[in-house]
């Protein structure tokens, strides 16, 4: 593939990211507002790994810079969950950061 083709790919990937991270980040706040209204949780129908893996994402660059080897050993194939994805990512940032600090 020409050099050109390279970069524009990276760039739109990058973006891409940028675009996740941030509908990320609103979700976050939404369910932050949420909480503060005394709103009931959540019970969507989620993938479990998925979750997992987003957050693991985010958390990629503390992790490393922190010199922490992550390593994860998710199941295949398991049924979706019902449960608020925001939260049940929260609980999973909590024990992540816990690590590294630690």
């Amino acid at each position: 593939m020409p050099p050109n083709h390279l970069t524009s790919r990276r760039v739109r990937d990058a973006f891409e990211g940028v675009i996740k991270a941030g509908n990320q980040a609103g979700q976050v706040i939404g369910r932050i507002r949420d909480l503060t209204k005394k709103a009931p949780p959540r019970k969507d129908d989620l993938k479990i790994n998925e979750a997992i893996l987003e957050v693991i994402a985010l958390t990629h660059g503390e992790v490393v810079k922190n010199g922490v080897w992550l390593q994860t050993r998710l199941a295949a194939g398991l049924p979706l969950v019902q449960g608020d994805r925001i939260q049940l990512q929260q609980v999973i940032l909590n024990l992540i950061i816990n690590a590294v600090e630690a």
